[in-house]
C-alpha cells in the first residue's frame, strides 16, 4: 500500500511540474507575440514617415484602435505625412 501512495504522490508532483512548465511556455508565447506586435508597429511607424500608402494604413489602424480600444495608442504619435 505504501508503494501505491508513494506513486500517487510522485504522480501529483509530476503533474504540478507539468503545469509549471505549461505556464512558462504560455507566458513565453505571449511575450513573443507582444514583441512581434511591437516590432510590427515600430516598422509601420518608420515606414509611414516615407511612404504615403503606409501612412494611410497607419491612420486607419489608429482610427480602428480608437474605436474599439481608446487607450491603446494613448502615448503614440502619428508621424507627419510624407511629402510627395
Amino acid at each position: 500500500m505504501t508503494d501505491i501512495n508513494k506513486l500517487r504522490k510522485k504522480i501529483e508532483q509530476l503533474e504540478a511540474q507539468k503545469q509549471i512548465i505549461h505556464n512558462k511556455i504560455s507566458e513565453t508565447k505571449q511575450q513573443n507575440q507582444t514583441g512581434q506586435k511591437i516590432l510590427l508597429g515600430t516598422s509601420l511607424l518608420k515606414l509611414a514617415e516615407t511612404d504615403a500608402d503606409a501612412h494611410a494604413v497607419l491612420i486607419r489602424v489608429f482610427d480602428i484602435a480608437a474605436k474599439y480600444r481608446p487607450t491603446v495608442f494613448i502615448d503614440a504619435v502619428i508621424p507627419p505625412a510624407p511629402q510627395a
